[in-house]
């Protein structure tokens, strides 16, 4: 029993021993390293320095971007932002793909002036607003992640269940140089009707802006009315492959989404005769 007890001391003067000798060891902070420069997290790009994230205008590498200074829908602070946005009361423009800022050029048929500011005619304006709601739905419809025939492919068939309202018909508009924006907007403006929808062309010109936001820079609203002012029937057109959402929704999707044109039965049987480039405003270029 005595050689137990002092067994027992024995270890427990060790356990003390050792116990004081880790706590005289001097603690070693560890610091994580600080983030620097771009981040993608999320299918988002943040730019970073020592470690704080960057809000609001910034020059990188000689060029200029804006990272949102707050949360703004599914999008979280510090995000750099792309597309047209309004900052302090003006209009500016950050590439769809890279996010830096144009100046002094052209940018979907509104001019840009040298200090990033749009020109802000009423075209311009209206045009600019348009693309601004159509990147909200986008941006509801889709994920950040998700690739671009991805989002096309939400887009459209968010199109196809859009209500068949005619709240404007193309022969009674078509002189107006924002045709495709009027029509557009009876399906993206919230404030337009009290139930947001459109016939064909108003589905088409949606959808053709839906698009362009989704990164597709050559999108067109294509018709097939050879007197201009008769009963069109409209649709979207990219690289030379047809989207129909009404027909889609009518006819089904296997000859009207991402379609050939065909009139055998194995394709969009559709007779493309006018053109509107979303992007430019221009019409059969």
């Amino acid at each position: 029993m005595r050689c137990k007890s002092t067994l027992i001391k024995n270890a427990l003067c060790f356990v003390v021993a050792s116990a004081m000798m880790v706590s005289a060891i001097p603690a070693v902070r560890v610091e994580a390293a600080k983030k620097n420069g771009w981040i993608k997290q999320g299918g988002y790009k943040y730019y970073y320095s020592n470690g704080v994230k960057a809000t609001g205008f910034r020059n990188i590498d000689g060029y200029t971007y804006y990272f949102s200074k707050k949360a703004h829908g599914k999008a979280p602070k510090g995000v750099a932002v792309k597309g047209w946005h309004k900052i302090k009361g003006s209009y500016y423009y950050f590439d769809r793909t890279k996010g830096f800022m144009a100046r002094g050029k052209k940018v979907d048929g509104v001019k840009v002036e040298l200090d990033g500011t749009a020109d802000e005619t009423s075209y311009a304006v209206s045009k600019i607003e348009t693309m601004m709601r159509a990147r909200k739905l986008v941006k509801n419809i889709t994920k950040p992640t998700d690739s671009r025939k991805t989002k096309r492919k939400k887009v459209f068939k968010y199109m196809t269940k859009v209500p068949y309202i005619g709240y404007h018909f193309l022969k009674n508009v078509r002189d107006q140089k924002d045709w495709d924006i009027i029509m557009a907007n009876d399906v993206l403006d919230e404030n337009a009707h009290a139930t947001n929808g459109g016939e064909c062309t108003a589905m088409a010109c949606a959808l053709g802006y839906l698009l362009h936001e989704c990164g597709y820079k050559t999108v067109y609203i294509t018709d097939d009315d050879s007197s201009l002012y008769g009963d069109a029937h409209s649709w979207v057109e990219i690289d030379g492959k047809a989207f129909d959402p009404l027909f889609a929704r009518t006819k089904g999707w296997n000859n009207y989404y991402n379609a050939s044109y065909n009139h055998n039965g194995s394709g969009a049987n559709l007779w493309a005769i006018n053109r509107r480039n979303v992007s430019t405003g221009k019409d059969n270029e």
